[in-house]
């Protein structure tokens, strides 16, 4: 994430903790992650932590909501798209581009 985006994210995060209302759904969402209330399939749509990763901090909760509204609203659309082979770790960019390129697909 750039440093940009973070700043601003967290500055927005920061004036919504003055509102209790906002504190209480944070935690909640927090609460949910801990409790497993979303399934793993859903959270890796937005994230690429597991379950027994921690911490689940504010500011992942924070996003979540957000991501969550979003898709709820229509703004963001999830597919699933399959390789035929394992996924390949973030960090092995060429890897991922190269299986990505083995596709076939329509525009």
């Amino acid at each position: 994430m750039s440093t940009v985006l973070q700043k601003t994210m967290y500055e927005v995060l920061h004036n919504k903790l003055y509102d209790p209302k906002w504190v209480e759904i944070l935690l909640a969402c927090i609460q949910k992650y801990e409790d497993r209330f979303f399934p793993e399939w859903y959270q890796s749509i937005f994230f690429q932590l597991e379950y027994n990763q921690s911490p689940f901090s504010i500011y992942d909760a924070y996003g979540l909501l957000c991501l969550h509204t979003e898709l709820g609203n229509g703004k963001i659309v999830y597919c699933e798209v399959h390789l035929g082979e394992r996924p390949s770790s973030d960090r092995h960019i060429s890897e991922i581009n190269t299986k990505l390129q083995k596709l076939w697909y329509r525009i």
